[in-house]
């Protein structure tokens, strides 16, 4: 059996997922995001009733074991901080690959009129964003350990002349590897080698008990996720570069890309991978390569501070998330929050109106997620712990640290609001992050089209390419 109907027939609703998101018209005539709102507001509805509660994000509240009370990513974010506070180097991602995955299959390319041979194999190796410490607190955890990968290239060129490398990062409940394989294929007819790793909580990753399929248990899953996912961007630009080094390249491009919940990893992920990489000889290759990175991202913002808005305005995040036992659930570790977040917690726990302490939760949320998640927060955690170790002058300046940057949003996006207040936010920070001027669109069309593969992501990725090239 073929790697396809392995994967189509362990996870059938992938298939389901892939029909929606190509036929919805055809299928329902409406839309698609109107039908996974739908799909939100009766899971949602079923929460209230108890019929579905291990089928909500987040369904035991803040933390899926009180006695771990946040340490999981408190740790992970710790351990990130103290390596670019010091100036230290990465570990390549070792990866083994197996050749019993290997596929080859033809593909026409509309772009350039032509057909190619294209191959993909899957690899693993040691995730650098989980250790022993962090299992001490959850060992339920344990299968966030390893990472898998695929990788996928074009048989007619030699992988050993390839300079342009993808990192493609996939939405909320992209378990498999199918979705971003079939996106990836007109960047490999371009010479693009795409790397599609599997991320925390998906697929062979999930948590070993109290997790349904993509359905994070809690909070302190939501934010372990995302810094996980951070380290292993930064394993694999590693071994990009070494690969580089290996193959005697003096420079390479690699875009970091992805979507929906991707898209808000990509900037991060970036930024924790040049400060580790950039300027510095290699453990392995004892070489430095010149590796230009830059991001392409769509339809995910650089912090969550709009994803909790009114009902009208409802994004998924509030859609598959229990607010009401988020509500009336204690906290763990709150000595532990930043004074910001301790004191909004503590107003909303102290509201008496229902509505109102929902509407309050919601910001504590956002909130919260900004402080475990966002560059703006990494950014002053580093600089602070660089001046008690005394290497600030040692550090990388964070203006201009990426090579490229491409934004695309949905002005009709239900899943993640747009709003025009916060993109000018955003683009005040990307512009300071940004060696050249970022380019940014703003789609008329709703979520599932902009990060469709007929949407703009392969254009925007290939431009990426070349503005670190030519710029």
């Amino acid at each position: 059996m073929g790697t396809l109907d392995l994967e189509l027939g362990h996870k059938s609703w992938s298939f389901l997922f892939y029909l929606f998101h190509h036929f919805p018209r055809l299928m329902l005539g409406i839309g698609p995001d109107a039908v996974f709102v739908c799909i939100g507001y009766v899971l949602r509805f079923m929460n209230r009733m108890g019929l579905n509660r291990t089928r909500i994000m987040m369904s035991h509240g803040w933390t899926y074991d009180k006695e771990e009370g946040f340490r999981c990513p408190m740790s992970i974010r710790e351990r990130l901080v103290n390596a670019c506070a010091k100036n230290e180097t990465a570990e390549a991602a070792e990866i083994k690959w197996e050749d019993k995955t290997k596929e080859k299959w033809k593909y026409w390319s509309y772009a350039q009129r032509r057909e190619y041979e294209l191959c993909c194999e899957i690899g693993e190796f040691a995730s650098l964003g989980i250790s022993t410490k962090e299992l001490k607190y959850d060992a339920t955890l344990s299968c966030l350990g390893m990472t898998k990968v695929m990788r996928v290239w074009r048989t007619d060129e030699d992988l050993r002349t390839c300079k342009r490398f993808c990192i493609l990062l996939p939405f909320t409940g992209d378990e498999g590897f199918y979705l971003r394989k079939d996106r990836s294929q007109e960047l490999v007819a371009k010479g693009v080698c795409c790397l599609i790793p599997e991320l925390p909580y998906y697929g062979s990753r999930r948590a070993l008990e109290g997790q349904t399929e993509f359905f994070m248990r809690s909070i302190s899953d939501y934010s372990t996720k995302a810094l996980v996912s951070y380290a292993d961007v930064v394993a694999l630009t590693a071994h990009v570069k070494e690969t580089l080094a290996m193959h005697n390249h003096e420079s390479g491009s690699l875009v970091i890309s992805g979507c929906s919940i991707g898209g808000y990893y990509c900037v991060p992920a970036a930024i924790l991978a040049q400060l580790l990489t950039k300027n510095k000889k290699m453990r392995k290759s004892k070489r430095s390569v010149n590796l230009k990175i830059g991001v392409s991202a769509f339809c995910g913002w650089l912090s969550f501070d709009n994803w909790f808005q009114d009902e009208e305005k409802m994004p998924m995040a509030v859609l598959l998330t229990n607010l009401e036992m988020l509500a009336n659930v204690r906290m763990s570790s709150l000595d532990k929050m930043p004074t910001n977040v301790r004191e909004a917690y503590l107003g909303a726990m102290k509201e008496t109106n229902l509505k109102k302490k929902r509407i309050k939760m919601r910001e504590t949320l956002a909130l919260f997620l900004d402080d475990m998640g966002s560059w703006s927060q990494f950014e002053w955690r580093i600089k602070k712990r660089a001046k008690e170790e005394k290497t600030e002058k040692k550090l990388l300046n964070i203006d201009g640290i990426l090579d490229a940057v491409s934004f695309a949003h949905a002005r009709h996006d239900k899943f993640i609001p747009y709003s025009k207040e916060k993109m000018e936010r955003e683009l005040e920070q990307v512009n300071a992050l940004s060696r050249t001027k970022p380019i940014v669109e703003v789609l008329e069309c709703d979520h599932m089209v902009a990060i469709s593969r007929k949407g703009p992501a392969i254009p925007l990725i290939l431009d990426t390419f070349d503005r670190m090239v030519y710029e």
